[in-house]
C-alpha cells in the first residue's frame, strides 16, 4: 500500500477539499464547515503560527476540547512541519507539566483555566488572517514527526509515541480500506481528540469525505440526542460509551437513530454488551479491532464477526504481520498463547527521547529481520490468523500455581446477567472484584464459583455505583483499587457495597 514518497499529514485534507470542497466536513453544535473552509482555516492557522516562529520540526502543544478549530490545528501544525502534540483538558495540572516539560515545545495552547501564562486556543484563532495563496507548506517530509502522541498514564506518567508522516498515513489509509467509510457517513465523535482512537477519526473522515459530527466529550445524557440529532452513521465506542448507549436506549427507544456500525477498541468489549448494543441499535453492526498507540491498529474484525469467532479481534491490517512470541521471543504455534507483537510500516518510531525504552519495545522480527514492536499484551492467533486477546503483561499473574489473567475473570463476570463493567483488584494473594450493575455481591461469588476454577475466584466482590475512568473513557485500574484497598485497609473488604 503506497502513502506517496513525501505525502504528509495535511495532504489529506487537500485531497479532500479537491475531491468535495462543498461537502460537510466536521461540525459541533456551533459551527459547521465545508472541507474547503476547514482546509482554509488549516492554512490560516499554518500561517499564523509561522508568525509566532513555529518552524518545521519544533512540538506545538494544544490542550483543548473537541471543536472544528481543533480539527483544523492539527492539519495546521502539518503545514508547518511542525509536531502535533494533543493534551487532553482533562488531565491533572502535574501531568500536564510533565508533558509540556517532556515535549519541550515551541508553543503551548491552552484553554485558559490552569491560568498559565501561554497563549489560550480560542484567541489564537481570531489572530489568524486569511489564508495566503498558494501551497501553505513551509517544511516537512515523510520521516518527520506528524504527531507525539502521550498515552493515558493511568499507572504511570505519560510517555510520548513519536508518529512519522510515513507511519500514520500508512495506518490511517489500511484502517480506512478495512473499515469502508464512505461520504454519506456521519461519524459520531465522542472521544477526546487527545486519544489516538479519536484523533484517527478525523483523520478517517477526511480520506472517506465523511461527516464527522463531534459530541461534548463527557457530556453523558446528551449522548444518544446527539447521535440521533447529528444523523450519525458510525459511532466508535469504549465499553462505557456502549453502557451508557444501552442504558439510554433502554430508557429513552433508538426511534430516529441511523447507526449502521460501532467500532470498538482501546478496551475490551465483552460478548454479553456486544450483543446488547445491537440489541438496543437493530440493523447496527459491531465492528471488534485491537490497537496501540506505537503502531495504532494491530488487528480489525469484519462486521459482526465475532458472533462467528466470538472473542476475535480479527486479523492484521494488509501489509503487516502480527505474531505471537514465546519467553525466548521466538514465534508459537496457532492456537498457543505468547506475547503479541506486530510488524509493519504503521510501527511507530518509538518513545520520545527515550532510548532504552524504545530498544526495549522495538526490537528486530527474528523471521524478516525487520523492526518489530512488542506490545506487552499477551493472545493468541488461530489458523486463520485471528487475534484474541487474552490480557496486559501486568495483568497477567500466577496465584496457587496457575497463570491468571485478570482479564479472563473480568469477563467472566461481565457474561452473567446483572453485571455491567467488572474490575479486578490484586492484593498480594486475595483478589477483589470491582463491578456495576444490579446483582448482589454474594450471588455474583457463587455464580463464579461454577464458571472458574479455584485459582481464578475472587476472594470478595464489591458493587461500585461507577468505575474510574481516565480520560480516554478505559477503567483507571490504579484508581479502582487505590479506593477498594483504602476500604478495606489490612482486612478483606467483604462481600459487599462501596
Amino acid at each position: 500500500m503506497s502513502t506517496g514518497t513525501e505525502e504528509l499529514l495535511h495532504d489529506l485534507l487537500d485531497q479532500a477539499a479537491a475531491r468535495t470542497p462543498h461537502r460537510p466536513a466536521v461540525s459541533d453544535d456551533g459551527l459547521s464547515w465545508t472541507f474547503a473552509e476547514l482546509r482554509d482555516w488549516s492554512v490560516r492557522f499554518a500561517r499564523w503560527l509561522s508568525l509566532k516562529g513555529v518552524r518545521p520540526g519544533d512540538r506545538v502543544v494544544v490542550r483543548a476540547p473537541n471543536s472544528p478549530y481543533l480539527a483544523a490545528s492539527v492539519f495546521g501544525v502539518s503545514r508547518v512541519g511542525a509536531v502535533f502534540v494533543p493534551i487532553s483538558p482533562a488531565v491533572s495540572a502535574y501531568q500536564f507539566g510533565h508533558i509540556v516539560k517532556d515535549a519541550d515545545p515551541a508553543l503551548v495552547l491552552d484553554e485558559g483555566h490552569m491560568h498559565t501564562p501561554w497563549t489560550e486556543f480560542a484567541a489564537s484563532w481570531a489572530k489568524a488572517g486569511p489564508a495566503p495563496e498558494g501551497k501553505a507548506t513551509t517544511g516537512g517530509h515523510a520521516k518527520s514527526l506528524a504527531l507525539l502522541m502521550y498515552t493515558s498514564g493511568s499507572t504511570a506518567m505519560p510517555k510520548g509515541v513519536a508518529c512519522q508522516h510515513d507511519q500514520v498515513l500508512y495506518a490511517v489509509k489500511a484502517i480506512a480500506e478495512r473499515l469502508s467509510y464512505t461520504s454519506t457517513d456521519v461519524i459520531f465523535l465522542a472521544l477526546p481528540m487527545s486519544f489516538d482512537y479519536g484523533l484517527y477519526q478525523l483523520f478517517l473522515s477526511v480520506v472517506a469525505s465523511a461527516q464527522l459530527s463531534i459530541g461534548t466529550v463527557g457530556d453523558t445524557a446528551g449522548l444518544l440526542p446527539g447521535i440521533r440529532r447529528s444523523g450519525a452513521t458510525i459511532v466508535p465506542v469504549v465499553p462505557t460509551l456502549a453502557v451508557l448507549l444501552v442504558r439510554m436506549a433502554a430508557r429513552r427507544g433508538v426511534s430516529g437513530c441511523r447507526v449502521r456500525l460501532f467500532t470498538n477498541t482501546g478496551a475490551r468489549l465483552g460478548t454479553p454488551l456486544a450483543r446488547q448494543l445491537r440489541e438496543s441499535f437493530p440493523g447496527a453492526a459491531v465492528t471488534q479491532m485491537f490497537g496501540i498507540t506505537e503502531c495504532k491498529r494491530v488487528s480489525i474484525g469484519l462486521p459482526d464477526e465475532d458472533l462467528i469467532r466470538e472473542g476475535s479481534l480479527g486479523t492484521a491490517l494488509r501489509g503487516t504481520i502480527i505474531r505471537v512470541l514465546d519467553d525466548r521471543g521466538l514465534p508459537v504455534k496457532a492456537g498457543v498463547e505468547g506475547q503479541i507483537a506486530v510488524v509493519g510500516p504503521h510501527v511507530m518510531r518509538g518513545y520520545w527521547r527515550a532510548p532504552d525504552l524504545t530498544n526495549e519495545r522495538f526490537v528486530k522480527d527474528p523471521v524478516s529481520g525487520e523492526r518489530m514492536l512488542l506490545t506487552g499484551d499477551y493472545g493468541l492467533l488461530d489458523l486463520s490468523g485471528n487475534l484474541y486477546f487474552r490480557g496486559r503483561r501486568d495483568d497477567i499473574f500466577k496465584r496457587r500455581g496457575m497463570r491468571v489473567s485478570a482479564s479472563e475473570i473480568e469477563a467472566a463476570a461481565e457474561e452473567v446477567s446483572g453485571v455491567a463493567r467488572a474490575a479486578l483488584v490484586r492484593e498480594g494473594e486475595r483478589l477483589y472484584l470491582a463491578v456495576t450493575g444490579s446483582i448482589s455481591p454474594s450471588a455474583l461469588l457463587e455464580e463464579l464459583t461454577r464458571r472458574l476454577e479455584p485459582a481464578k475466584r475472587p476472594d470478595a466482590c464489591v458493587i461500585v455505583p461507577e468505575l474510574e475512568l481516565t480520560t480516554n473513557g478505559k477503567v483507571d485500574r490504579a484508581a479502582v483499587a487505590r479506593r477498594i484497598l483504602s476500604q478495606s485497609g489490612a482486612s478483606p473488604v467483604g462481600d459487599g457495597h462501596a
